[in-house]
């Protein structure tokens, strides 16, 4: 039987991977997705050296994904709406 689900996380993991890989940390801005966040996972995202107590679980991973669709999706809609304004 084929594990979808597994399969799935396996590749939300590989691209969590590849992100990190490409997109290193790089400064300690504070940025507008972070309004709303817990107020120690600012501040520990803001030290250089702070380690994650740990890994998110196959469920939050499929979440986040769903997140950043849902991002993606608003954001080149919100484009467009501009572009057509112009």
């Amino acid at each position: 039987m084929l594990d979808l689900v597994g399969i799935y996380n396996n590749q939300l993991i590989k691209e969590s991977k590849e992100y990190r890989i490409k997109n290193p940390k790089t400064d300690d801005r504070y940025r507008a997705s972070s309004s709303g966040m817990c107020n120690r996972k600012i501040f520990f995202e803001a030290i250089e050296k702070a380690i994650p107590s740990s890994e998110p679980n196959e469920r939050s991973r499929r979440i986040m994904k769903l997140g950043t669709i849902v991002h993606e999706d608003l954001q080149s809609t919100i484009m467009k709406a501009f572009e057509e304004e112009e």
